[in-house]
């Protein structure tokens, strides 16, 4: 059982100064979240939790001419949970005439970590039995005296035969930051004809992994309890290589993950860092004819690529996006007699998923979607809106739900 709520204040406000060639707007915001998982998914004692973000933000446009503007912006966050951040923006829009427009554009963003990732508090695997681990070390331990208490076999890793394996959210988490270049064209080339062309590319770092072994501070590789320290750190740099030089990776990731819980006792530890730097590129363009004065037809096409510039070890860093994608569409807008109707097609390519334990490959997808409308002449209007009808069955993310065929019928009125 798991409750929560999101509650928003906004204001802003605009005006315009030298004879409207420059225009300010700017405003603040308050949001609060409060979450309550009743320990099912964070420990009690960071659970039942309410967080703040105050943010402050302003945009100043300014026209040179009547074919050059010049935008601005920038905003101010800063929350319970991350350290106050600053996102600037700026653009530069050139209007030749009024069918042709070109922009550029850099900016500037960061995303937090979810509470998951912050506050996690699970098993993650079952137990792992470091038995034989124990007795190899016990085994070529010197045989001269040692000061200090020794622990009793089976418990030099608490219970050595079975020692949790655990899940923890890192709660010294840095946001994750991007920085982003894009130009862009929309514009018609004809009465009937319109163009949007959109190139982008950013750069984004500071990742959150996957879960890994060993990443968390708070959580220090393992020591034995007991004995000198010299003696204690040469049990933990055995306890780390004597697995890790195995054939079995599963072993070998136990002993990276090898530290000691809340509570002072032996556990396999696995929580989140912030690594990675990734370079993102794509293109995004789009086309309408109107075929006549009642039908219009609408093509899109992306691309999108990544590079992988640095990640940190054992963690998958994909998009979980396709690299291709592609729509097309018919509308029809019939002015007279008060139909309006639209069908439309979206093709997506195969792509690698990886999202915790959900690692897989999303099939490619083809989809059908009609919806057709009709307004009565007095206030009300009848529609019907299929996604998806020729009932195709696919998961749009790996580890989800099949999705089928939607229909949903429905009257609307104004008053």
């Amino acid at each position: 059982m798991e409750t929560g709520t999101v509650s928003h204040i906004e204001a802003q406000g605009n005006q315009t100064f030298l004879d409207g060639k420059f225009r300010l707007i700017g405003g603040a915001s308050y949001r609060n979240y409060d979450l309550n998982t009743f320990g099912t998914l964070m420990g009690l004692a960071d659970d039942d939790r309410s967080d703040a973000v105050k943010s402050v933000f302003g945009q100043g446009e300014f026209r040179i001419g009547d074919k050059i503007r010049l935008v601005g912006a920038a905003r101010y966050d800063e929350g319970d949970l991350f350290e106050g951040q600053v996102s600037p923006k700026g653009a530069i829009v050139y209007t030749p005439n009024d069918n042709h427009a070109f922009r550029f554009t850099v900016n500037k963003a960061f995303q937090t970590a979810n509470y998951s990732e912050f506050f996690l508090r699970a098993n993650a695997g079952a137990p792992v039995n470091f038995s034989a681990l124990e007795a190899g070390l016990r085994a070529n331990a010197p045989a001269r005296p040692r000061a200090g208490r020794r622990a009793a076999v089976g418990q030099l890793f608490t219970n050595s035969a079975s020692v949790p394996v655990l899940a923890r959210g890192n709660a010294a988490l840095d946001v994750e930051k991007t920085t982003g270049y894009e130009v862009g064209y929309k514009g018609a080339l004809s009465e009937k004809v319109y163009v949007t062309v959109d190139l982008y590319q950013n750069n984004i770092t500071g990742f959150i992994t996957d879960l890994l072994p060993g990443v968390n501070s708070a959580f220090p590789y393992w020591t034995a309890a007991g004995g000198r320290a010299g003696r204690r750190a040469c049990r933990a740099s055995s306890a780390r290589s004597r697995p890790s030089s195995g054939a079995n990776p599963a072993t070998a990731l136990a002993a990276a993950g090898l530290t000691r819980d809340e509570n002072g006792n032996t556990a396999v530890l696995v929580s989140y860092t912030n690594a990675g730097d990734v370079d993102q590129k794509g293109l995004d363009v789009g086309i309408g004819f109107q075929l006549t004065s009642e039908l219009r037809a609408d093509a899109t096409f992306s691309f999108f690529d990544f590079t992988v510039n640095s990640q940190r070890a054992g963690d998958q860093l994909l998009p979980n996006t396709p690299d291709r994608k592609a729509t097309l569409g018919l509308t029809y807008e019939g002015a007279r007699n008060g139909i309006n109707a639209s069908l439309s097609s979206r093709f997506v390519a195969s792509y690698d998923w990886a999202a915790g334990v959900f690692v897989g490959r999303v099939p490619a997808q083809q989809q059908i979607n009609a919806t057709i409308g009709f307004d009565t002449g007095e206030g009300y209007r009848l529609f019907a809106n299929g996604v998806n009808i020729l009932d195709q069955q696919r998961y749009q993310m790996f580890g989800g739900a099949v999705i089928g065929r939607r229909v949903l019928f429905g009257i609307s009125t104004l008053f």
